[in-house]
């Protein structure tokens, strides 16, 4: 009679972050410098960009290389958020809205082109492994799972952070950025079936809010609360979270910048390693 060990599965989970994103590229780097392995991955927001990549089997170097590169700025250019978000008072910020003047800065739309020009007009059967993206559905107000057709649909509605990025609209729902229920989304890989998951969380659970009045600075103040409310689920459902939080957070896609936040998640998983190896180990 034979006695068979089942293979544990492992799952990775990429959080949302905005542009500290480029941290999880440097996490998969010391990932695969290690051999360490996943059997599935989920993500939001910037975390369900890397995330959908990763499970493509694209490596870490050339999503860097890819971010660096000027297509990039081509595509997401911040400054155009900064120009149209100047608002100088709360009273600015909440006219804005009773005039029904205020639109997203940025087509969601870009967002796919990002994903295009690396990842391709990929569909979730094309992964090599299962991956799962998260968005935030307004019609109905629940977590919606994605793990069906575009990649790059998914990842779009992922990443539409409401006030920024138009939202993804159809006849059944109107989508945005996950963070607004389950910033983490690790929860969703122990329903789909894994045994032990790593987290990266790029959100650092402190005082959160704003004393400025400015639109921008309230805007993202918003998003800040609501990450962190979001956030538990998560944490409570990995088994290791690694935190590459980064203080001094830039609207940009600076090289500089990016090869900054890129080396920050590199350094904090090989902090981290030891536990990794040990947990996530094959």
């Amino acid at each position: 009679m034979f006695n068979f060990i089942k293979k544990k599965k492992t799952g990775i989970c990429f959080s949302g972050g905005g542009v500290k994103g480029f941290a999880h590229i440097g996490v998969i780097k010391a990932l695969e410098e290690n051999g360490i392995k996943f059997d599935m991955a989920s993500g939001n927001s910037a975390g369900s960009i890397v995330g959908a990549l990763y499970a493509l089997g694209i490596g870490a170097d050339e999503m860097l290389d890819y971010s660096l590169s000027m297509e990039v700025r081509d595509i997401i250019n911040y400054k155009s958020v900064r120009n149209k978000l100047s608002f100088d008072s709360a009273k600015d910020f909440i006219n804005s809205f009773k005039g029904i003047t205020l639109s997203p800065a940025i087509d969601s739309e870009n967002i796919e082109k990002f994903f295009l020009g690396i990842g391709g007009d990929k569909l979730f059967s094309d992964t090599l492994i299962p991956f799962y993206a998260v968005s935030t559905d307004l019609k109905s107000g629940k977590l919606v799972v994605m793990d069906k057709g575009r990649l790059a649909t998914a990842v779009r509605a992922s990443s539409a952070i409401p006030g920024v990025f138009t939202p993804v609209v159809s006849d059944k729902y109107t989508l945005v950025d996950g963070l607004v229920l389950n910033n983490m989304p690790a929860d969703i890989l122990k329903d789909k079936g894994a045994d032990k998951v790593l987290s990266i969380n790029l959100k650092k659970y402190s005082k959160i809010g704003t004393d400025s009045t400015k639109y921008f600075d309230m805007l993202f103040a918003t998003i800040d609360i609501m990450a962190d409310r979001s956030l538990y689920d998560g944490i409570n459902a990995s088994d290791l979270v690694i935190n590459p939080y980064l203080e001094d957070t830039k609207l940009t896609l600076d090289d500089n910048y990016i090869k900054q936040v890129f080396d920050f998640g590199y350094k904090e998983a090989m902090t981290n390693m030891d536990k990794i190896v040990k947990m996530f180990g094959k």
